[in-house]
């Protein structure tokens, strides 16, 4: 009866560990996907930025390049943000980063 009680408990804590955090990362993503609309600039997986020009059941018709003649169906769950690329040179600027704790058993480095 406790080897029962230990795998139902072990399989509770998978699938609090892994299976619950994967199905909120999933809502969030389809949740920015169905956000998105004409006009959008937008990444894909493979790192290319577009702009939405038209939107499918499907598929995002997303233009790519400075030209605007390049227009290439994307499936929706290729796109992975909506974003506006950075076209300067410049790095964007960075939030102040924590100072990292010392722990117990540190030697001052």
């Amino acid at each position: 009866m406790l080897i029962v009680l230990y795998c139902v408990l072990l399989v509770g804590v998978m699938y609090f560990l892994s299976v619950r955090p994967n199905q909120k990362r999933e809502k969030q993503m389809a949740e920015m996907r169905s956000s998105i609309g004409v006009g959008d600039s937008v990444i894909t997986n493979s790192g290319m930025f577009g702009k939405v020009v038209d939107v499918t059941y499907e598929c995002f018709i997303v233009e790519f390049g400075m030209n605007k003649g390049v227009r290439v169906p994307v499936a929706k769950s290729e796109v992975f943000a909506k974003r506006e690329p950075n076209l300067s040179n410049e790095a964007p600027p960075q939030a102040e980063q924590p100072k990292k704790k010392k722990s117990l058993f540190s030697r001052g480095e």
